[in-house]
């Protein structure tokens, strides 16, 4: 699979000012105030800036963690059923993490240059006094209609998990279902630039949409954010999961070989250890910082997804699930958590069952 493309690395190549602002912030060389400044532009917070900055500096922090999904085991985690998922499975493995989603389908709008393949989406976990939130920092890279680097599209909204909770019935949770809600709430629209003197100051807004008043446009990306919660959430639990496939990406590897062969030529090497100094600092100047994991790597280089029984039936997908139910603590201490794939049934036949969406209120 094609190496993928990560938020941190293109929009801090194409930014300098951005990479000096986050390690002057890390090294505390700045106040909450000068780096609030940073964000504002004509009385106005770049509040989506703001907001993408701040999931890269605890990305960073925590070792640039990426999982690289690819559009089979992404589908095939779209088919999992993520029904009455318990908050207490919810065991991100990072504070902020990085998913790529190289062959994305999923489309997020730019304004003037239309629609943008989803590239890959920051996941963050903030806790406050009112609970626990999760971030959700969509991104797609320019399109073919961008006029200059940076013309790119990105989206972010948190979901309140509290809300997320008491907005159904008997607490079971339907992130999904929360975010559909609110996504289509006329009511919950805020601009991405918000004025210094509102009275909501940005750290408390809690949910951020930015879209167009155009039907078609919000619903393909409220079905792109749907989709992504669906993605993060059952991959946080196949994370968990017993045999969980997550082999490291060959360009991480090359990376920490590189780092290993510099070490061992120590700080002074001469004649042609020098040249092959050069050689192995140019190598690790070219290749990611960023850890890169690539989840279900077997799944993705199968020559074809799982496949039931055949029979003269119509041709369908069984959906995926978990087993033991989630919520069900005292097997999964027993058992483990394992994944019952989604798998397609009757792949031989002649006909296919017309494809739908799949929702989290749907067995």
């Amino acid at each position: 699979m094609k190496r993928p493309t990560i938020f941190h690395d293109h929009i801090l190549g194409q930014a300098p000012h951005l990479k000096d602002l986050l390690l002057d912030a890390e090294a505390g060389l700045l106040s909450p105030d000068q780096f609030r400044d940073f964000f504002i532009h004509d009385g106005f917070y770049q509040f989506s800036l703001m907001q993408a900055v701040r999931l890269l500096m605890v990305y960073r922090g925590y070792g640039q963690q990426v999982f690289m999904v690819g559009p089979q085991f992404r589908d095939m985690l779209c088919r999992t059923s993520v029904k009455g998922v318990p908050v207490d499975a919810l065991q991100l493995p990072y504070p902020a993490f990085y998913i790529a989603t190289p062959d994305c389908e999923w489309e997020l709008w730019g304004g003037e240059t239309g629609f943008h393949k989803l590239t890959g989406v920051l996941v963050g976990l903030e806790v406050n006094e009112a609970g626990m939130n999760l971030v959700f920092f969509l991104w797609g890279e320019e399109n073919h209609k961008a006029r200059v680097i940076g013309d790119d599209a990105s989206f972010w909204f948190t979901i309140a998990m509290s809300e997320a909770l008491s907005a159904n019935e008997g607490g079971k949770l339907d992130l999904e279902g929360y975010v559909r809600m609110v996504l289509q709430d006329p009511g919950r629209d805020s601009s991405d630039f918000v004025e210094i003197n509102d009275s909501a100051p940005p750290n408390a807004r809690d949910f951020m949409v930015t879209l167009p008043d155009n039907g078609f446009v919000r619903d393909k990306i409220t079905d792109t954010a749907a989709n992504v919660v669906r993605m993060v959430i059952n991959l946080i639990v196949y994370l968990q999961s017993v045999g969980a496939s997550r082999p490291t990406y060959q360009e991480t590897l090359e990376r920490q070989q590189a780092l290993k062969d510099l070490k061992d030529l120590g700080t002074k090497p001469r004649g042609k250890a020098k040249k092959k100094l050069r050689k192995l600092q140019q190598q690790v100047e070219r290749l990611s910082e960023a850890h890169i994991t690539w989840l279900g790597k077997d799944i993705e280089t199968s020559p074809r997804g799982p496949r039931g029984p055949s029979s003269k039936a119509l041709q369908h997908w069984v959906r995926g699930h978990w087993w033991p139910r989630l919520d069900n603590r005292d097997a999964i201490g027993r058992h483990g958590i394992h994944w019952r794939q989604p798998y397609e049934r009757n792949v031989d036949s002649d006909e296919a069952m017309p494809s739908r969406e799949y929702h989290m209120d749907e067995e």
